[in-house]
């Protein structure tokens, strides 16, 4: 039995513990019903006439005793009890210093720390809390409920009804008006009309876009596609796919009276598929609380672009309209000052705020954030202690605001505490600053649980700025990087890493997962890049410099040697990198940019014996390790489904560079008027020498490696000898047809099928006949009809492939698998004996 008190006083029931929150129990003595609640706090602080304690309870909680009483006591010393002597004790400390003025002014502290006093705060408090538990109301709700009955006595009640009935409410931007002349006023001010203008746009914009639900995601669709199928109710401006599962896309037209017609049209038909058209909803609520700033308007950055005709101008124009301008850095650096100036009075005179990352490095874009960090004179972890005078953590964290602005926090008290707590602290004084407006910052919030502790704030109502404290090993990254990208005197380095950069950003693999973090960043990029260079000794490897500085226990001292790379072209190093990142083993695979190499595993474990790196760094699907801090694998977070899609848009890219070579637009995306470029991808030549066989063994071969193996369906037409004037040059052809993407995806599809039926690998014909049967079941459609052509003169054989109709993007990548799959398996084929289908 346990026992349980009530109103009524204790009764006795049954014990609780096999009843849920929220069940109904039934007394067995008196048939009482009473509803279960289930709570971790003890009984004399949930009992009591209204639930929230016993208001006869003189015991103190944890958090009453070393908190709530303490944060009373100081503002009662402060404001009543010692406000004299505590300026006095301000002019003191000012006047004599922290150490000596303290030793001076004792006397006038003694006040705190009478025991006699805070029994007497105590006491105050204890019996303002079991007023409180006694009625269920605290100072404020009993004041109102006083002045209530006051008013009821002298008969003014119903002026007062009057007056709370005018309570008005506005939903635009929920806050609740006290009267009809106030929201009068709301209404007409700038913050109000700014949300009106805000809204209006956004119903705007949802009035000429339409919202197409039901896409069957096993059919590809693009952008393109979609574009071209609406284009008959108006000029179609922008296309939103659903990257994710491709089940719905969002069209806005260029006028509203085109997303009418196609509204009551009800159905279009894109492709194959005919899905209906409805209107578009948006919650402004909920658009604004979600909401991101987009700087960069990625289309007309492109269409600037395509106003140079080469690769190397069309790079010069993105860095002019992509990157930070002299006059944006320096205003961003104007941030951190003001910052500093406005930390100058909490912390002590030697405190300052550093810019670093991407504004540091001149890789910064416009859309970036500003990367800062919170520096003292000395080193945290070198600041001696300040003995027994320096206050502790819950001094810091629970005083009133305005004692560190009358007693400044030095480095030493600063650092005993952990770096959370750094940042708990800071964050209290940015409130404080935003308060007091002596800097422009909002919304201000902290991370606790990043690899850096960081408060996240808005300066100057536009720029994001994340603010960690003592960063050394950032500041030091970003000046390495700063380094490398100055070394280069043709600035070959900095166009390569952003550019590079603006096609990962065009991907869309620098977009953030909203399940997981698993996406690209720009320091993985760079770092990318680097190795690469590394690699093939474009740039030596990181190296140290004659004095040794150490910061957490890692060197973050370097020197960087100049290097001249204008031999070198753009479009010859990312076609280079490209292919050395597609061709990249990955797995058990470390790239160390500190010793310019890729080692693997084993190797890593010999080269850092140390426990503190190998028994901390850890192994993902990408590892890269960090140059500095050689415990931290930088791309650890990254998923296979972001390393992949790159290494698709890295072949999509070489593959389209094979149509335009001299365009960096060729290499972000598909070009649609290819104009005389369209001729070498309709025709493409491969060369294959295959001995003494005859051009219809070839063709036979072929036909094998295309119906058998790879499932392209043959065309009506049977081959036939075509004459030519050359009695010696003997060609056949063949047409051939596609409906499945059959030659992508085919080494994962392979491996899986290696380790499930061991059998197959002796027989790597069979092998590639079940790999082609599971890419069926998964594969996107598509249609590609293409013509190809065997060619003999004397004893060489040639391939001849020519597209008929579909994608020329779509034809040059399967020309590339063609390139190494075919000679791979033809000679095999015609050294033995196969099955010849019949005409």
């Amino acid at each position: 039995m346990k026992t349980e008190c009530t109103t009524d006083g204790p009764i006795k029931t049954d014990d609780l513990h096999h009843l849920r929150e929220g069940e109904i129990f039934v007394d067995s003595e008196s048939g009482q019903k009473f509803r279960v609640r289930k709570t971790a706090l003890p009984q004399q602080s949930i009992g009591g006439p209204h639930g929230v304690g016993d208001p006869n309870d003189r015991s103190l909680r944890r958090l009453e005793a070393d908190v709530l009483i303490p944060d009373r006591m100081n503002e009662r010393v402060q404001k009543v009890e010692c406000r004299e002597s505590l300026e006095g004790l301000t002019r003191c400390l000012k006047k004599e210093g922290s150490l000596i003025g303290m030793r001076k002014c004792q006397k006038e502290l003694e006040r705190f720390n009478d025991p006699w006093f805070r029994q007497k705060i105590t006491d105050e408090y204890i019996k303002e809390r079991a007023e409180y538990r006694r009625t269920g109301k605290n100072v404020m709700e009993r004041r109102w409920e006083d002045y209530c009955d006051y008013k009821k006595k002298r008969g003014d009640w119903i002026d007062l009804g009057d007056q709370m009935a005018g309570v008005q409410w506005c939903d635009l931007c929920k806050v609740q008006i006290s009267s009809k002349v106030l929201l009068n006023m709301h209404e007409n001010g700038k913050r109000h009309h700014k949300r009106v203008m805000e809204r209006d746009a956004m119903l705007a914009l949802a009035a000429r876009s339409v919202f197409i639900s039901g896409l069957n995601p096993e059919i590809a669709v693009t952008e393109s596609e979609i574009s071209n199928a609406l284009s008959c109710f108006g000029k179609v401006e922008r296309v939103h796919l659903d990257i994710k599962s491709g089940k719905y896309v969002i069209v806005e037209f260029d006028e509203e009276f085109s997303a009418h017609k196609a509204i009551f049209e009800d159905k279009v038909r894109i492709g194959r598929q005919v899905v209906p058209v409805r209107a578009r909803s948006i919650n402004f609520d909920q658009c604004k609380a979600n909401s991101k700033i987009h700087v960069i308007d990625t289309d007309k950055l492109i269409n600037e672009i395509n106003g140079s005709t080469t690769f190397a101008g069309q790079v010069d124009t993105l860095l002019k309209l992509y990157c930070l301008s002299d006059v944006e850095v320096e205003e961003r650096t104007n941030c951190t000052q003001m910052l500093a100036v406005a930390f100058s009075n909490y912390f002590s005179s030697d405190v300052h705020v550093r810019i670093f990352g991407s504004s540091l490095t001149s890789l910064g874009t416009k859309d970036s954030d500003i990367d800062a960090s919170l520096f003292f004179n000395v080193p945290l972890t070198e600041a001696t202690c300040a003995g027994d005078l320096a206050r502790n953590k819950y001094i810091l964290l629970t005083c009133d605001i305005t004692a560190l602005r009358g007693r400044k926090v030095c480095a030493e008290e600063y650092a005993r505490l952990s770096e959370a707590d750094r940042v708990r602290l800071l964050n209290k004084i940015v409130n404080d600053i935003r308060k007091r407006g002596t800097a422009l910052v909002t919304g201000q919030y902290p991370i606790l649980d990043a690899r850096c502790p960081l408060v996240r704030l808005i300066v100057n109502r536009k720029h994001t700025m994340d603010l960690s404290v003592d960063n050394y090993l950032g500041y030091a990254k970003s000046n390495w990087l700063r380094s490398i990208v100055h070394c280069d005197s043709s600035q070959l380095i900095r166009k390569f890493l952003v550019s590079f950069r603006f096609w990962a950003h065009i991907n869309e693999l620098l977009k953030v997962d909203e399940r997981q973090r698993s996406h690209f960043n720009a320091y993985i990029l760079n770092l990318l890049c680097v190795i690469y260079l590394q690699l093939y000794n474009y740039i030596p490897p990181l190296q140290r410099a004659q004095k040794e500085v150490v910061v957490n226990g890692w060197r973050i001292d370097f020197v960087v040697d100049h290097v001249d790379l204008s031999c070198l072209t753009l479009e010859k190093l990312f076609k280079d990198f490209f292919i050395w990142f597609v061709q990249l083993k990955l797995k058990d695979t470390i790239l160390c940019p500190y010793l310019g190499n890729t080692v693997s595993f084993d190797q890593f474990q010999q080269l850092y014996p140390d426990s503190s790196v190998r028994s901390v760094f850890k192994l993902a699907h990408l590892n890269i390790q960090d140059p500095l801090e050689w415990s931290h694998n930088v791309s650890m977070l990254v998923s296979e489904k972001y390393i992949s899609a790159m290494r698709r848009q890295m072949m999509f890219a070489l593959s389209r560079t094979k149509i335009v070579p001299d365009s960096f637009l060729a290499v972000l995306q598909e070009i649609c008027d290819i104009g005389a470029a369209e001729k070498s991808s309709l025709d493409y030549t491969l060369e294959i020498h295959v001995g003494d066989y005859q051009a219809d063994q070839c063709m036979n071969a072929v036909n094998h490696i295309f119906v058998n193996i790879l499932a392209f369906l043959p065309a009506v037409e049977p081959f036939g000898k075509r004459p030519r004037l050359d009695d010696t040059l003997n060609e056949l052809y063949r047409v051939y047809l596609t409906k499945r993407r059959t030659w992508v995806g085919r080494r994962q599809k392979r491996r899986q099928i290696m380790r499930e039926y061991s059998a197959l690998l002796n027989n790597p014909i069979a092998l590639e006949g079940a790999v082609t049967q599971q890419i069926n079941q998964t594969s996107a459609e598509t249609s590609l009809c293409f013509k190809t052509y065997v060619k003999q003169k004397a004893s060489e054989c040639s391939l001849k492939f020519v597209l008929i109709n579909g994608s020329p993007m779509e034809f040059n990548s399967l020309i590339h698998f063609l390139q190494h799959f075919i000679p791979a398996h033809l000679s095999k084929l015609l050294s033995s004996p196969f099955d010849v289908p019949m005409e």
